[in-house]
């Protein structure tokens, strides 16, 4: 029996990967169905909106949360990876699931992790774990609709165990990321990313190239699944600055947001296009009021997160693959026309550097690189060196940086910089390791 919130986190974390963990297919997929069939299938019992895609789909699932909860549901929201503390990944009715909760709820699953232990699958993950102990809270605290952003991919994911008839999927931009997984061409990822598409489902789908949407059309057709279409064009923006953005959508008309960056109003509008066809598909009334309360009051954890740090205003923003980090600096660019920035930077291994540093330098008034160690990693290289993210600057002949492995010096460095906005940006782990050693403290 665990019996503190410590010891839960100790337990939950002893079961990461080490550094010889491969991903493992169609195998691992096997693996997580098998943990959630010993732990009852919770995912089944539940009403589930499935939020997939490469970029958007975390902040498309904050704004389909706020919705529901505003609307009178008691929500459920799955997310990852959290910034400064694990509870952040279990949210009941817009707070973050409590400590003696998250407790007793990973002390109903232990038996079923044990089991595994004997079963020829040996082990379970630290993900698979953490998406198993959500859905037996939503399950064990009544929840009316859990809103669930896949983790990576999609067919394979363990949170595709949900096998839901009446779920409801929606899927977010699509672009090139965690390739050595996913496969190297827009359609293999659409590929993965459409698989959460089960038989007579209703999906939701941001309306992008005809390569991508041919692959999500052929999944919905085969599935039998209805799918909308959400196309951008149809928004129409009135304004987008420091202070929020405005906009009309579908018949709404001066849609207000506060969470920053252009990006989040397609994310919004994406999430309200879904909001709308659920509100047809599970019978139940949108009221125009509430849809704009809801919106307007969506925060998305280091997303465009502007905050004030010794009288400095920073942004920070987890821009972490190409696609990312193209909408972030387009976003920058129209809150703040003709300027350049200081940035501070660290990217994680396995990334595409190049094509997210090579963008960021046309904008970039001076570079600090830097690495970081995260809490959910068992070695050191976790983080690309600053060696490494040097050679671009090389190539690109970009010679305003400088290297300060050591993320506190780093970050301090940064603070001295004048004459520019500030910005933090690439890994999500790296300003999690900043707010909760830097800024938090």
């Amino acid at each position: 029996m665990i019996k503190t919130f410590k010891k839960a986190k100790e337990f939950v974390f002893s079961h990461i990967p080490n550094s010889n963990f491969k991903f493992q297919g169609s195998n691992g997929f096997e693996r997580s169905r098998y943990f959630m069939s010993l732990i009852g299938n919770p995912q089944n019992n539940i009403k589930i909106v499935h939020v997939s895609g490469t970029s958007g789909k975390g902040s498309t699932s904050y704004f389909l949360e706020s919705l529901f909860r505003y609307h009178g549901f008691k929500t459920g929201l799955y997310t990852s990876p959290h910034i400064i503390d694990i509870t952040e990944r279990i949210i009941i009715s817009g707070t973050p699931i409590e400590e003696s909760i998250f407790v007793d709820v990973l002390n109903d699953i232990v038996p079923a992790i044990e089991k595994m232990k004997k079963s020829k699958y040996q082990t379970v993950t630290y993900f698979e774990i953490l998406v198993g102990m959500a859905f037996k809270a939503f399950e064990k605290m009544g929840i009316d609709i859990a809103i669930v952003e896949v983790g990576m991919g999609g067919l394979l994911d363990t949170t595709n165990t949900i096998e839901n008839e009446d779920k409801i999927n929606v899927i977010s931009s699509i672009g090139l990321d965690h390739v050595e997984f996913l496969g190297n061409t827009l359609e293999k990822i659409a590929f993965q990313k459409a698989g959460i598409i089960k038989k007579n489902n209703l999906v939701i789908a941001l309306k992008q190239s005809s390569e991508i949407m041919k692959v999500i059309e052929k999944k919905s057709n085969t599935e039998n699944a209805r799918i909308t279409k959400m196309n951008p064009s149809q928004i129409e923006i009135l304004s987008n600055n420091q202070f929020g953005s405005l906009y009309n959508f579908e018949g709404f008309v001066n849609i207000e947001l506060t969470a920053l960056g252009g990006y989040q109003i397609i994310n919004s509008a994406l999430a309200l296009k879904a909001f709308i066809e659920a509100s047809k598909f599970w019978k139940f009334e949108a009221e125009n009021t509430k849809v704009y309360k809801a919106l307007k009051s969506v925060k998305v954890p280091a997303r465009f997160d502007l905050r004030q740090v010794n009288g400095e205003n920073i942004i920070f923003d987890g821009a972490h693959n190409s696609q990312k980090i193209e909408n972030f600096l387009s976003s920058l660019s129209e809150i703040y026309p003709n300027q350049k920035f200081h940035f501070l930077l660290g990217l994680k291994k396995g990334k595409e550097i190049e094509s997210i540093i090579k963008p960021i330098i046309k904008f970039a008034d001076s570079i600090i690189l830097t690495s970081f160690f995260s809490q959910y990693q068992d070695i050191k290289s976790f983080s690309e060196t600053p060696e490494d993210l040097e050679k671009i600057l090389i190539k690109e002949n970009y010679k305003n940086y400088q290297i300060e492995k050591n993320i506190e010096k780093a970050f301090e460095l940064f603070l001295k910089k004048k004459g520019s906005q500030k910005v933090v940006t690439g890994s999500l782990l790296m300003i999690s390791e900043i707010y909760e050693k830097i800024i938090e403290n």
